[in-house]
């Protein structure tokens, strides 16, 4: 018997690409907690684990069964089953409060089809599952789930040897037969006490919850975008990172303005953009929140361009990491016009015109889905998947899809989280924004 993820999709190669590529997304990110690449890879190789059920794959072939298909929640007790094994086995794992990853695995394993919610909404409490098998107390919704995920564990169980040997070459380290009912419901157990403490703790700091919060977008983002760039293709779609020259500003101004007079405006404009761009070689790189007040019309576009490219590149040099440059203002008319002109500036890299979208995108609810790599357009679907978690150099968007992706849980605005981590990010005319949410 062979189990499929997709139409002509084999489940093992699916679950091992997406395990790769949310690995690769977490690895190229400058961060301290390395081995988050291998909770990411884990989380990534268990998330589909549900379909192996007999159920699934006869819901592929096109048979209407009903919820019993459903993959997701038995899917995300085997990985929070799996990483809590992991997290065993490597005591010397350096990530803050991780004994809640079997409880973040869970979370964005049963949600990567739809949107994160509270654990508070799809883990039963202790008391609840105490009267396991009938679940009386938990929510009508739930307990189908739970009842479903029970059926499919004891339907994968009968192809367990078939089964087995796809785990085995996945590396998962993880005996389908030692899953019992028992080991199920005590794996509830361990997810309902992760629950509760994280909620009524008072020996969790702030910060530490916030650190979570991000982990868990930075986790949730790195599957469902390794998830969505894989499902139903042969091959992940990988876009490549571009070099964009640090004094390319400096060259387009020098260029532009050639033949304009010396002026008192100028002299304004090229004194605040020498001030500026030089602060970028000489600001500790620990600093990471600045501030740009000039009048309007002094080239404040511009200035802080050249300055996050200077700054993108001296991060690269001193700790091998390229950011993306992520351009956000609050109204659409404003992003054409710097969109305008940050293309005319790229313009002057000579494979800019036939890779333009790997260089630069804008992204609003109005913008146009186009995506041009190697000189051709992207298809429709690719090109929202790419614009959509901004795989770009320089991306210019607005301050709602920039806000909603970082104070979030809505699957579409999350995919882009992980280009978004450890980025350069402007914010200009940051005053629209209310003064009650500026902390």
């Amino acid at each position: 018997m062979r189990f499929f993820s997709h139409e002509g999709i084999l489940l093992k190669n699916h679950l091992r690409d997406v395990g790769g590529s949310a690995k690769f997304f977490i690895e190229k990110l400058n961060i301290k907690y390395k081995l988050l690449s291998e909770i990411a890879y884990i989380t990534g190789k268990t998330h589909d684990l549900g379909k192996y059920t007999s159920f699934f794959q006869r819901h592929l072939k096109g048979e209407k069964i009903g919820n019993i298909a459903h993959h997701s929640m038995l899917s995300a007790i085997f990985g929070a089953y799996i990483i809590k094994n992991y997290l065993e086995k490597h005591p010397d794992i350096n990530i803050p409060q991780k004994k809640f990853l079997p409880l973040i695995s869970y979370l964005i394993i049963f949600k990567h089809h739809g949107d994160l919610r509270s654990p508070e909404e799809i883990i039963p409490s202790r008391i609840e599952l105490k009267d396991y098998p009938d679940l009386r107390k938990v929510d009508s919704l739930l307990r189908e789930e739970i009842i479903n995920a029970k059926q499919q564990l004891d339907d994968i169980k009968r192809n367990s040897n078939i089964i087995q040997k796809e785990l085995d070459e996945l590396e998962l380290q993880f005996n389908i037969s030692d899953f019992t009912e028992k080991r199920f419901i005590e794996t509830f157990q361990m997810l309902a006490d992760l629950k509760y403490e994280l909620s009524e703790s008072e020996n969790i700091k702030e910060s530490e919850r916030l650190e979570l919060y991000f982990l868990t977008l930075l986790l949730y983002s790195a599957l469902i975008d390794s998830d969505k760039k894989t499902a139903g293709r042969e091959k992940t779609l990988q876009i490549e990172r571009r070099d964009i020259p640090s004094d390319i500003v400096d060259r387009y101004m020098k260029e532009k303005f050639k033949e304009n007079k010396t002026s008192f405006i100028n002299t304004i404009r090229s004194e605040i953009y020498c001030k500026v761009t030089k602060k970028a070689e000489e600001i500790p790189l620990e600093q990471k929140l600045f501030t740009l007040t000039a009048p309007t019309g002094s080239g404040k576009t511009l200035t802080a361009f050249s300055f996050a490219l200077k700054l993108r590149k001296r991060i690269k040099t001193l700790e091998g990491f390229c950011p993306r440059i992520i351009y956000s203002l609050p109204f659409i008319n404003i992003i054409e016009q710097n969109y305008n002109i940050f293309y005319e500036v790229l313009s002057l890299i000579p494979d800019f015109e036939k890779n333009s979208s790997s260089y630069l995108i804008k992204h609003h609810h109005l913008a146009d889905l186009i995506y041009k790599e190697n000189n051709e357009f992207k298809p429709i679907e690719e090109a929202l998947l790419l614009t959509e978690s901004w795989e770009s150099e320089v991306i210019v968007t607005t301050f709602v899809q920039f806000l909603h992706s970082v104070v979030a849980f809505k699957n579409n605005f999350l995919k882009k989280f992980h280009n978004i981590a450890g980025s350069i990010i402007i914010l200009d005319e940051v005053q629209n924004i209310p003064v009650e949410y500026w902390d």
